[in-house]
């Protein structure tokens, strides 16, 4: 039986920018404020640390790490010593079938060879995950994806807002005005370029012939420059991907309008609903795609809009552009909702329920006590000579 657990080690993969804000950054500070000691430990170059501090710790989260033999070594020993391991990770590329979609699909944003290390990694995810007593996921969708490796349950504990977040409402202003109304669209991965291709590359230029110069829109990231968004150029501003999270803020805190674009799939299903959450936090209302993880996080026409096909798109866009008050109630609804249910308090709470579900409640405080057998050398005189 697994022991109560007070102190947390994190052995994480830290190499994406914002999969540390959401998934180690933030744990870090939501097991603190619930009342756990952790110890944070990079893959790469700490796990020799974490073998030596292991005997600190009741249980470790293993976050995003492939099956390296130091990895696989460092699992072993947590099991052998009684430790709760947890293996964390926040998409769908354990799943050959699903990940990574097609070359086609990036669009030239990736080579042969990198695609290549992409389905390489697969397996190495899937084995780490199974080997560890419990997963923890981002999604709904991707816990049921990963219990199917795991002996024990599949938590879910979703991005939410921390520190920085709430530091980001207090300095950035939520107000914006103006006659033009600019829509936004930030891409922060390589993947999923066919799906704004084919989605809403349509809808933003049946905006922009609607609406005209009353429509701006804001590009952000990795975005492939078609016929299509050259022909309305003179309403696009392109602005280069940024892995500073308060610079990108500072740019989506501007915008009246945020969308987040994904296919239907599995993979869609898993992914999070970061693009609507840091867009709520401004009270910005968001255009996203109907897929099972935003389901359950958007109410349609309260605290966002949930899209399919093109046409979805157009009349989504269209609605939201020609009525201020509407975009302002969406937005607060949503603004609400995210604090609610995303902030510190909720997330604490819900890693201290996970916690307690998997370990015994603490005992009693006992006294210690401390038995010294003392050897004394073979020179010395007495009956405890041969002891």
């Amino acid at each position: 039986p697994f022991r109560p657990v007070r102190a947390v080690a994190l052995v994480a993969n830290q190499d994406l920018p914002q999969c540390r804000l959401y998934r180690v950054d933030q744990k870090l500070e939501q097991l603190r404020h619930a009342g756990y000691a952790v110890g944070l430990y990079d893959f790469h170059s700490a796990l020799p640390a974490f073998l030596d501090d292991i005997y600190r710790y009741d249980a470790v989260i293993f976050y995003r790490v492939p099956a390296l033999p130091a990895v696989i070594g460092a699992i072993a020993k947590a099991r052998e010593l009684g430790l709760i391991t947890f293996y964390e990770i926040d998409d769908l590329i354990f799943d050959a079938d699903e990940y990574p979609s097609s070359l086609a699909s990036y669009d030239g944003q990736i080579g042969a060879e990198e695609y290549a290390g992409l389905k390489l990694g697969v397996p190495l995810f899937a084995h780490a995950l199974s080997l560890c007593d419990f997963a923890l996921a981002s999604t709904p969708p991707l816990a049921e994806q990963m219990a199917r490796h795991v002996v024990g349950r599949a938590f879910v504990h979703p991005n939410a807002l921390g520190r920085c977040h709430e530091a980001a409402i207090a300095q950035l202003p939520t107000s914006r005005s103006g006659e033009r109304v600019t829509v936004f669209y930030g891409s922060g991965t390589k993947a999923h370029k066919e799906d704004f291709q084919e989605l809403i590359e349509p809808a933003l230029v049946e905006l922009v012939r609607r609406h005209g110069d009353r429509v701006a829109i804001v590009l952000m990231g990795y975005i492939t420059m078609t016929d299509r968004l050259r022909s309305i150029e003179d309403h696009l501003l392109l602005i280069d991907p940024n892995w500073d999270a308060n610079a990108y803020w500072a740019v989506l805190s501007q915008v009246d309008i945020n969308i987040a674009v994904l296919k239907p799939s599995p993979m869609a299903d898993c992914k999070s609903e970061i693009k609507w959450l840091e867009a709520a936090m401004f009270g910005i209302p968001s255009i996203v795609s109907d897929t099972a993880t935003f389901r359950t996080v958007v109410e349609p026409g309260v605290t966002g809009f949930l899209c399919r096909t093109p046409a979805d798109w157009t009349a989504a866009l269209g609605r939201l552009v020609a009525d201020d008050g509407l975009r302002r109630q969406v937005g607060q609804q949503a603004r609400e909702r995210a604090i609610a249910a995303y902030g510190m308090p909720a997330m604490g709470d819900n890693l201290q329920r996970m916690l307690s579900e998997v370990s015994p409640a603490p005992a009693d405080a006992k006294p210690t006590i401390l038995i010294v057998n003392v050897f004394y050398p073979p020179q010395a005189i007495g009956g405890a000579t041969r002891v």
